[in-house]
Order: structure tokens, then sequence, then C-alpha cells
């Protein structure tokens, strides 16, 4: 006995395409057009629309002189490169920054290490990378929550203002209450 069965099979297929407007093609040509040839469309654009005229018609760089470097000039440029990338960056963190300004103010030995606990909680940008109240310590009574967000606060208005804070709009948001004249729609 032979197999005649119908088999339905049902398969999805999801593609992605990228489709270029008119106004994309034509800023791609415009990138990998050389000086003379942006000179060229630029006139023959300003030919065909009235309504555009051209003001000024030096090009950036015209002034710019061209030369080749000498075998000497090019081993300084080497030396120099090498011993600016060989260069320890020297400069503060953000968390020194802040840290250095904590310690500059009288606190209590709980608020001290709350204060440094939330600063090396800040990423690079200032905001917190764990939730403050996960900071408390259990082990002292004397770390409270009025503690903790009287401490934010504290930082908060550290230069530079508006770090501290959970994101971008809370960091703006304390800038605009700290600078006082800011509009009331901010």
């Amino acid at each position: 006995m032979s197999d005649f069965g119908f088999r339905q099979t049902q398969s999805i297929s999801q593609v992605q395409r990228q489709v270029m407007s008119q106004v994309q093609i034509y800023a791609l040509n415009m990138l990998s057009l050389n000086r003379k040839e942006i000179q060229s469309e630029v006139n023959k654009v300003v030919n065909e629309n009235p309504a555009l005229e051209i003001v000024h018609r030096s090009m950036p760089f015209e002034n710019t002189r061209l030369a080749t470097s000498t075998r000497a000039g090019e081993e300084m440029s080497e030396k120099y490169r090498e011993a600016y990338e060989s260069s320890v960056d020297t400069r503060e963190t953000l968390q020194e920054h802040l840290l250095s300004q904590l310690n500059m103010i009288r606190l209590s030995e709980d608020e001290k290490m709350l204060g440094e606990a939330l600063i090396r909680n800040l990423d690079k940008n200032g905001y917190h990378l764990f939730a403050p109240i996960s900071l408390l310590d259990q082990t002292r009574p004397l770390q409270t929550e009025s503690m903790l967000n009287r401490l934010i606060r504290t930082i908060q208005n550290f230069e530079p203002e508006g770090t501290c804070c959970n994101n971008l709009e809370e960091s703006l948001y304390v800038q605009a209450l700290q600078r006082g004249n800011a509009p009331e729609l901010a």
C-alpha cells in the first residue's frame, strides 16, 4: 500500500531591508565628492533654484598650506606621539573629586562612611549604579533613611551639580532647583 497522504507545512520568514530615500542617496553621493566636485554641485543647485544665493565663495581650507614633511619632522612627530600616548592620565576622576569635597565638610563617622559609599556607587556620569537604600549598613543603627536622603542632597550640591541622581531627568531637575531662577516649566 503506498502512502499518498497530503501534508501541510507552514513556514515563517523575516526579512529586514533598508530602503534609502532620495535625500539619503544624494547625501551619500555628496560625501564622496572632492572639493572641486562639491563646488560644481553647489553652483549647479544654486543655478537651478532662484531662492538660493551664494554669499561667501571661499572654501574652509583655502588658506591651508599643504606641504610634505622632512624625515626629521616625521621623527619629531613620532617621538611626540609616543611620549603623549605613554604619559599617564593624571586627571581627577568624578569620584575622587566628589570625595575630596565630602572630606571638606564636618560629618560623623556614620555619615562619612555612607557618603563615601554613595559616591563610590556612582558611574562615570554621576548616576547611581545600585539603589542608594541598599547602601545602608544594617550593623550601624545611626545610618537611617533620613541620613541617606540628607547626604544625597548634600552630594547633589557638590561640584558638578546634579550628580548622585538616578538618571538624566533627575539630574536636570536638581540643577534647575539649585539654579533658583529656572523657568517654572523646567
